[in-house]
């Protein structure tokens, strides 16, 4: 028997493939990667600029008008807005006018299946499935944490939908092209990210220059239209041509047309405040989950060796290529730019894969066996696709990338300030109008409190960072970090409310607020607390509503929610609560914490802790040991737990532990006044004075951030020097 070539194994493997044996299968896979494209999106709100953009929609909608300037804040109001997603904020304004958050969230869903449609129907064969749900599935996981609904979503259609009219005029269809400038236009005037257009099509349309210009380089590059170079290279050269005046078909005309290069220029050096504040600017290959990272990776790898692949056999997609190399370069700066890597990558892989099966590609001899099972393949796609489906449904998979959304519909109690701002609506309600407010907010709670107030409520900062500029940034986070710059904004803007989030990381300024006389905590929940200013006017309010610790405090917890939700909500009170030295207050939810989640280590140490206050010390020993044995890297149970041996008697095990502390952090100053005290008050020992001296040196080399600390410092070195 003659021995079999390559051709006639590429042939076998053809053959095998023509079989419609299990086309059903390719056609069942193709449907579960589309719904699970939606299912990814059908989700919580999440993006902390949504409710700007419905407050701007419900504006744009009454008024009829594009607004100018800005409209929201108290500090830069009147100051030049160049709102480059008017589009956007219209539409999903007029969808919750007609069908609430519901109506968001499905139209957001259903744009994800659309573009995960365009990018994988048009090159999709049931025959040779595989590969081709095989990257999009990784695709899917790459883009799966920018799933949201918020404007980059228009981008991912946009792109989608511009590969594949670009695609189709290739393939013959030249009255494709006409609807290109049209797309144009609602991109402009949706997302920022418009100029990407014009890359798209200039790269396919040096392609064409290039091949019509240079003959000789068709030896090396692809040709995959049925028009000659001259034809295609005229038709996209006019469509870009006509495209190029509609720029200025905006509301802002050539202010709206030069506005993405001022986001460039604001964001694009490395020692921007904003590139260093926003997570979104951070390394992929560190700050993405690891199933996200993992897809990220793997495209790459993929991508990059289908590319090598077709270069070793002279099939170089030079467009394709180019296009590929800058989206990966502008994924690998920026944590944000990844779905875009993740959307084109797919797009552009699979139209070639139809083109080139790697079947024909990489013709080994073990092809016709893994050919002849693709069904066994097929049916382990479908079950990934499956999991995934279930695990998104359950919410683990949120869980998993960090996002901690919840698969339905609404907006969850624990992600915006719903609690905090229906209690301030409630208590300035007055003859059907709220009353005008200046409201001190963080970026993440101004948003939701400008859909809410606006135009009564002004807010000092939200999250729209081209109206409040680099400098007011910095004034911001030394607003909001340090709190001298805080008192002095206070002075400046006189802000009658100030409202803050993420608590655990500003506890410094809620501490200093809580013990202000001019201020009064009106409201404090897991997620915000609410500070009146103590003024005449709001006087009333203050007597009915100020938080008394000592007559009982009630949380207003969140409705409807449950498990790792609840448990968050539950964890942040009580951290909370214990830093402003009410444990008394914290312990009935710590109870109900213990019970939801009796093996995690942070439940036990602040149950730990809030005993050790109220000296409850055997009962407080008992949760601070498991703590630190479910988390023996945590330093703050150690802490605790070495405080509870030292008041019990046990003396030399707290110094053990704080000097093995001390020896792993010496610059920190919490260990080691603590190990200074236990010197001084249970061991009576002359290396307390030495102790107190460290501490002193740690204090001295930044005083700013540990404040207070010198005072107690200072005075206990007085007690050194006072004669025995």
């Amino acid at each position: 028997m003659a021995k079999k070539t390559l051709k006639d194994i590429r042939a076998e493997s053809a053959m095998l493939l023509s079989s419609p044996k299990y086309e059903w299968l390719g056609w069942v896979c193709l449907t579960g990667i589309i719904l699970l494209a939606f299912l990814m999106n059908f989700h919580t709100l999440t993006d902390t600029d949504i409710f700007w953009h419905l407050k701007t929609g419900e504006i744009i909608f009454k008024t009829h008008r594009v607004p100018n300037q800005d409209i929201f804040s108290f500090t830069v109001a009147g100051k030049e807005w160049i709102d480059a997603q008017w589009l956007f904020q219209l539409m999903i304004y007029s969808l919750y006018r007609i069908y609430g958050y519901a109506g968001m969230i499905f139209v957001g869903a259903f744009i994800s299946g659309l573009v995960w449609l365009l990018i994988i129907g048009p090159g999709f064969s049931a025959r040779r499935y595989f590969f081709i749900i095989l990257l999009g599935l990784i695709s899917l996981l790459t883009v799966s944490g920018r799933l949201k609904l918020r404007p980059e979503l228009l981008t991912f259609f946009y792109i989608s939908l511009e590969i594949f009219l670009i695609d189709l005029f290739k393939r013959g269809k030249k009255y494709a092209l006409y609807f290109l400038p049209i797309l144009f236009l609602f991109w402009l005037n949706s997302e920022g990210l418009w100029p990407i257009y014009f890359f798209i099509s200039g790269v396919f349309l040096l392609e064409e220059t290039l091949l019509f210009l240079f003959p000789g380089f068709k030896k090396w590059l692809k040709r995959d239209s049925v028009f000659s170079h001259r034809e295609s290279a005229r038709a996209l050269g006019l469509c870009l041509g006509f495209s190029l005046p509609l720029v200025l078909m905006n509301p802002y005309t050539w202010r709206g047309a030069v506005f993405p290069l001022t986001l460039l220029r604001e964001t694009a050096h490395p020692e921007s405040e904003i590139r260093r504040l926003i997570f979104e600017f951070g390394n992929p290959f560190t700050e993405l989950p690891f199933l996200d990272r993992f897809a990220y990776i793997s495209l790459i790898v993929i991508s990059f060796m289908y590319f090598l692949v077709l270069i070793f056999r002279r099939r170089v997609y030079l467009a394709n290529l180019l296009l590929w190399g800058g989206f990966l370069y502008i994924s690998v700066t920026a944590l944000r730019n990844v779905g875009l890597f993740g959307v084109v990558t797919c797009a552009l892989t699979l139209r070639m894969l139809a083109e080139n099966p790697i079947e024909e590609l990489l013709p080994f001899r073990g092809m016709k066996g893994l050919v002849r099972f693709r069904w066994v393949l097929g049916l382990m796609l479908l079950g990934a696709i499956s999991w995934l489906s279930v695990d998104i449904m359950t919410s683990q998979f949120f869980l998993r990338n960090r996002s901690r959304v919840r698969f339905g519909i609404g907006a969850l109690e624990t992600e915006y300030p719903v609690r905090a701002g229906d209690f301030l609506e409630k208590i300035f309600q007055s003859q059907g109008r709220k009353r005008e407010l200046k409201i001190f907010a963080d970026a993440e709670s101004s948003g939701y409190l400008i859909w809410i107030g606006n135009p009564e409520w002004r807010v000092y900062f939200d999250p729209r960072l081209e109206v409040y500029g680099e400098e007011f940034l910095k004034q911001f986070v030394s607003a909001l970090d340090q709190v001298p710059a805080f008192e002095q904004e206070s002075e400046r803007y006189r802000f009658d409310v100030v409202v803050i989030d993420h608590l655990v990381f500003r506890m410094h300024l809620v501490t200093h607020l809580y013990h202000h006389p001019d201020w009064a905590m009106v409201y404090l929940d897991g997620l915000n607390v609410i500070f009146l200013r103590r003024t005449q006017e709001l006087a009333p309010l203050i007597q009915k509503f100020e938080i008394d610790f000592s007559k009982g405090y009630f949380p207003p917890l969140p409705e409807d929610i449950r498990g790792e939700w609840l448990i968050d909500e539950l964890k942040s009170l009580s951290i909370v609560l214990l830093m402003l030295d009410q444990a008394e207050s914290a312990l009935p939810g710590l109870e109900e914490l213990i019970k939801l989640a009796p093996e995690d280590s942070l439940a036990n140490y602040y149950l730990g802790w809030a005993l050790n206050r109220l000296k409850r010390f055997s009962e407080a020993r008992f949760y601070l040991e498991k703590a630190v044995n479910l988390d023996p890297k945590g330093v703050p149970p150690k802490i605790q737990l070495a405080q509870v041996y030292a008041l019990t008697g046990e003396v030399e095990r707290a110094v053990q532990i704080f000097s093995q502390l001390q020896e792993s952090y010496p610059g920190d100053i919490t260990i080691c006044i603590n190990l200074a005290q236990v010197y001084e008050t249970f061991l009576k020992s002359e290396r307390a004075s030495e102790q107190w001296l460290r501490c002193w040196r740690i204090y001295q080399s930044a005083p700013q951030r540990y404040g207070s600390a010198g005072f107690e410092i200072e005075r206990a070195l007085e007690r050194m020097r006072k004669p025995k």
